[in-house]
């Protein structure tokens, strides 16, 4: 689905100077979840 394009999950706020993380997990899921990349975007 979707190949080749991003695809936002949502906006998400991080607290300066601390650390963050991005967990990707197949819960609740009916067939693969595929990620090879994540793209953080500062606004």
């Amino acid at each position: 689905m979707r190949g080749g394009q991003w695809v936002a999950l949502g906006t998400f706020q991080f607290t300066a100077g601390s650390a963050g993380s991005l967990l990707i997990r197949t819960e609740q899921t009916d067939g693969y979840v595929i990620a090879d990349a994540a793209r953080f975007v500062r606004s």
